[in-house]
């Protein structure tokens, strides 16, 4: 009797997956289009919370592609299947967000935002730099570290509609509660990822507190 019981705690342990999203919850590739056209300068309820939005952008295309790359770089090391699957959705997403974000950016930068580039170029070279130095354990870190940011603000915008744009309509709001339900869908792989290879969590504290000081938080 203890054999069998044996036998199927074995069997359970070996289907366990990794991944913590929801069977229900398909992260899902989605190509929308945006007419930004007739977008107003203070497209929020005020001039703090659009600069904001403004300003996260501009980081947002250089974090998805070093989330793509960390993801793709550690995908040959996850045997979870479900996880696996979780990853190549995640990557498409963020693929999508990337490119509306590049779009976004040079709009800002056409309306007169001329610092645009100089900060997308800063970004890189210092992010560049820590991966460099960094170990696999600590830069696998560094994308769930990132998603977790995104989920929360995601999170934010979504239920606290009136604090965030009011009674406004826009593209520039339908955009922004596109990505941030789709970062809300994939919140959870990058962190299964870390979890399913590294145990010892510090490496994600230290990069959650770095976002903290370098990253914009919410404008209260």
């Amino acid at each position: 009797m203890y054999q069998y019981r044996f036998l199927g705690l074995v069997i359970m342990t070996m289907y366990t997956s990794y991944s913590t999203t929801p069977e229900s919850v398909q992260i899902t590739a989605r190509q929308p289009v945006f007419d930004f056209e007739d977008t107003p300068s203070v497209w929020l309820s005020d001039p703090i919370k659009t600069h904001f939005m403004n300003a996260l952008s501009i980081l947002i295309p250089y974090s998805e592609k070093t989330v793509n790359e960390v993801m793709r770089k550690n995908s040959h090391r996850i045997q979870d299947s479900k996880l696996r699957q979780d990853i190549q959705g995640l990557i498409k997403q963020e693929g999508a967000h990337a490119r509306m974000h590049r779009h976004t950016n040079t709009l800002l930068a056409d309306a007169g935002f001329k610092k645009v580039v100089f900060f997308e170029r800063l970004q890189k070279q210092l992010m560049s730099t820590l991966r460099r130095v960094s170990t696999d354990a600590f830069e696998m870190a560094m994308p769930a570290a990132f998603e977790h940011f995104t989920a929360a603000i995601s999170r934010d915008f979504l239920t606290h509609p009136y604090y965030w744009y009011g009674n406004k309509e826009s593209a520039a709001i339908e955009f922004s509660k596109w990505h941030a339900l789709e970062e809300l869908e994939h919140q959870a792989v990058c962190y299964d990822v870390f979890n399913s290879l590294y145990k010892n969590k510090y490496r994600l504290s230290i990069h959650l507190s770095l976002i903290h000081i370098s990253e914009p938080t919410r404008p209260y």
